[in-house]
């Protein structure tokens, strides 16, 4: 839900559709891969290098706060 709202907030500051920021596939792919870092953010279908220099600075420290919040310490 979280990423989702990234990417509503995203579309209205630029008055565009939401899926024209990331795709829903490409939003299944941030939440089931959960990238950290540009490298694996750029590799995931459908996204890529010019979403990430557009976005990704909105989307990864959303991913690592949910990455740290929701794994487990031994």
């Amino acid at each position: 839900a979280r990423l989702r709202g990234i990417r509503a907030a995203i579309a209205r500051e630029e008055n565009r559709p939401a899926y024209t920021v990331i795709t829903n596939k490409g939003l299944v792919s941030l939440a089931t891969y959960r990238p950290t870092t540009k490298e694996e953010f750029v590799r995931l279908f459908g996204l890529g290098e010019t979403t990430y220099q557009a976005f990704g600075a909105r989307f990864i420290p959303a991913i690592k706060h949910f990455t740290e919040k929701h794994t487990k310490k031994d």
